[in-house]
């Protein structure tokens, strides 16, 4: 477990990622902190970290999070049987974001093409296992998220 302070808060976390970004030449430091209801992200450099209110969806837990670069950051979140994979919706005007569904990718488990784990990210793709696959849950693929 881990912290970081914040003007008004100290969020403590246990995600985290940190990663030279493909669009800019600089570092980032990223964190999501479930309890907390937010997502951090700090550029090298940087006096301060840019703090995220961002809720949960609604009676799901955290499985996984992974980021694939600046604010292209993804979760599996599930809760008895159905779930799938998320990714987060940035308002800067208003310093929130919002876990959207990633369309074909949340659904029950025994739905096809449902994400049942999400186990991390290479470059721009994610590490995921998918619902109803004929290898079974251990089966990883890689894939490129299609946001809609």
């Amino acid at each position: 477990m881990m912290s970081v302070r914040t003007p008004n808060r100290v969020i403590r976390y246990v995600t985290s990622t940190f990663r030279r970004d493909k669009s800019a030449p600089i570092l980032l430091g990223q964190l999501y902190s479930h309890s907390a209801q937010a997502y951090v992200e700090m550029k090298y450099g940087d006096g301060a970290p840019h703090v995220y209110h961002a809720e949960a969806p609604s009676g799901l837990r955290l499985g996984g999070i992974t980021a694939t670069g600046s604010k292209k950051v993804y979760g599996f979140f599930s809760s008895g049987g159905t779930g799938g994979l998320y990714y987060l919706s940035f308002d800067e005007a208003n310093s929130t974001a919002n876990w959207v569904p990633v369309k074909g990718a949340v659904g029950a488990y025994t739905k096809l093409g449902v994400v049942t784990g999400l186990w991390g990210s290479d470059g721009d793709k994610l590490l995921v296992s998918r619902a109803e696959d004929t290898t079974g849950v251990a089966a990883l693929h890689w894939t490129t998220p299609v946001i809609q």
